[in-house]
């Protein structure tokens, strides 16, 4: 390019600037002559910009003071909210004031403003919206004016240091993580106004001592007073439905509380390590109690548990003296015909007919438990049931059930056989595994699907039939063990006997495990050697004798009444004998 062409291109790029600089609104060059990221237009150490309605809105803080004052106007235009992270951020700030024109206050508008003490917000604001003084940790205390209707998801979270604060009766909802972290806020009044409490909405308070919750909420949500340590006492009002999940666990300091009859459901953990509380009375409206309800309530030595109650969870009472008492009067505890728990027993226990569910690991850890009957009237019983019960070597499990939750008979070290009945649909994951005594399992033509680790570390399992009735067998389901330091080892010579095209002929494909077609075995072959003998007749003699054989029982229904008992030993002795009726 020539020297004349370079000089030519400079003056007309002058010229559009020139140009462009005239057009800059009035005020523009004055105050600022750049604009910041998220800003149009500046005005001292404020940026802002001009909304559609003309008015303006502040939308970043440059300046390092510790006082600053939003004004009115800026060149003639009404300044009527603060954007979105307006002063993130700016943590020397101190005092900040807002005009009457501000009717906005965008999200984390001053959220981390750590040096900010004291706000006051005009009757002109009529929204809040979330988060907008999140993590102000030096903020003591702050007034809501009339105008707001709702307190926004974590409008104050973490507000360390706010001591106080007065909800006006123009709000109708306070939201999620509204006030989580507040620990300095010791008591608080919500008006009649408010109809719902979100959840982890006071999460966290820890030195909070009381709260009163009007008759206008009709809900409150999961984790609404969390770890609120301080919280002595709650009134529920009747206008509460349901209790949510984890609503008041960790309040340690919680001693009483009262369940109104409008309850009908205690949500999972609602009263989670309430170390303090010592009595409850559930009415008679409540038919529920969630999974761990009042579990780890150390000092919860009475409760009243009415007959309208059908459903109990999981550990809803584990870790409380009430529970501890209940086992000196009963080992088996049963509540309205579920059975809560059985750890305390020993020897062979007979569950009675009037249990219709029993909770999850029930059982579990029962060193002393050597026999276990369920009867017809349950048709489930819990993941972890007899975990770990390493005496346990009888079981029966009735028609009634159609399924075995995961790790039910995990590392029931002692036991060496099971039947498991043709209801059973489905086995789940490591439903038997560690069971290293167990030497034969007979899985009917009823299962459709076996989970993961199922029969995992089953080291005395040499062998196993899969039925064609099964479409999907998980990982690791049989045929290996767990060996430290190196992982999961297959076990040595086993054998999977499967049909043709089948998922058990899949699995032994694809871990490379030895297979062969089901074999045909004779009715009365006990221990199928393919021989009906004396054999057989003496291993059936001492099964119904009560001692623990190997047997295999599908082919000792002689009779065909779907049971195994005297009749089908004697119709055996007969055949023997050879007699032919």
């Amino acid at each position: 390019m020539s020297l004349k062409k370079r000089i030519l291109s400079c003056v007309c790029a002058l010229a559009l600037l020139a140009g462009a600089a005239a057009a800059l609104p009035e005020g523009f060059g004055k105050l600022g002559v750049s604009a910041g990221w998220n800003s149009n237009y500046f005005y001292g150490d404020l940026g802002y910009s001009v909304l559609e309605d003309g008015t303006v809105e502040i939308s970043e803080y440059t300046g390092s003071g510790t006082e600053t004052v939003i004004p009115a106007e800026i060149d003639g235009k009404k300044v009527t909210s603060i954007g979105a992270y307006a002063f993130d951020g700016c943590r020397s700030l101190k005092g900040i004031t807002i005009p009457d024109s501000v009717t906005s206050i965008g999200n984390h508008a001053f959220s981390c403003c750590e040096s900010l003490t004291d706000i006051t917000i005009p009757d002109s604001v009529t929204s809040i919206s979330e988060g907008a003084f999140y993590n102000c940790t030096g903020l003591t205390s702050i007034t809501i004016p009339d105008s707001i209707t709702s307190i926004e998801e974590a409008t104050f979270v973490e507000c360390r240091s706010l001591a106080g604060i007065t909800i006006p009766d123009s709000v109708t909802s306070i939201g999620n993580d509204a006030f989580s972290c507040c620990e300095s806020l010791t008591d608080i009044t919500i008006p009649d106004s408010v109809t719902s409490i979100g959840d982890m909405a006071f999460s966290g308070c820890t030195s909070l001592t009381g709260v009163t919750i009007p008759n206008s909420v009709t809900s409150i949500g999961a984790y609404a007073f969390d770890s609120c340590r301080s919280l002595k006492g709650i009134t529920i009002p009747d206008s509460v439905t349901s209790i949510g999940p984890y609503t008041f666990q960790f309040c340690t300091s919680l001693e009483s509380v009262t369940i109104p009859d409008s309850v009908t459901s205690i949500s999972e953990a609602a009263f989670y390590c309430c170390s303090g509380l010592k009595s409850v009375t559930i009415p008679d409206s409540v038919t529920s109690i969630g999974d761990m309800a009042f579990n780890s309530c150390t000092s919860l030595t009475s409760i009243s548990i009415p007959e309208t109650v059908t459903s109990i969870g999981d550990y809803a009472f584990d870790e409380t003296q009430w529970l501890e008492d209940m086992r000196k009067t009963d080992p088996l505890v049963i509540v309205n015909g579920i059975l809560l728990d059985g750890r305390a027993c020993s020897g062979n226990v007979i569950i009675p007919d009037s249990v219709t569910r029993i909770c999850n690991g029930s059982f579990g850890g029962c060193e002393g438990l050597t026999g276990v009957s369920i009867p017809d009237s349950v048709t489930s019983f819990g993941s972890y049931t007899f975990r770990g019960c390493i005496n346990l070597t009888d079981v029966t499990i009735p028609d009634s059930v159609t399924s075995i939750d995961w790790s039910a008979f995990e590392s029931c070290t002692s036991l060496t056989s099971i039947t498991i009945p043709d209801s059973v649909t489905s086995i789940g994951m490591n439903a038997f595994a560690e069971c290293t005594s167990l030497t034969h399992i007979t899985i009917p033509d009823s299962v459709t699907s076996i989970g993961w680790s199922a029969f995992e570390s089953c080291t005395s399992l040499t062998s196993v039939t899969v039925p064609k009735s099964v479409e999907t067998v998980g990982v690791s389901a049989f045929g290996y063990y767990f060996e430290f330091g190196y992982g999961l080892a297959k076990v040595e010579g086993f054998k999977i006997y499967c049909d043709p095209g089948t998922a058990g002929e899949q699995y032994a494909k694809e871990n490379g495990f030895e297979y062969a077609p089901v074999p045909d075995f004779l009715l009365g072959d006990a221990n199928r050697d393919g021989k009906v003998n004396m054999k057989d007749l003496v291993l059936l003699q001492r099964h119904l004798n009560g001692w623990t054989v190997d047997i295999d029982l599908t082919v000792c229904d002689l009779t065909g009444d779907t049971k195994v008992n005297m009749k089908d030993y004697v119709a055996l002795q007969r055949y023997l004998n050879g007699w032919t009726a």
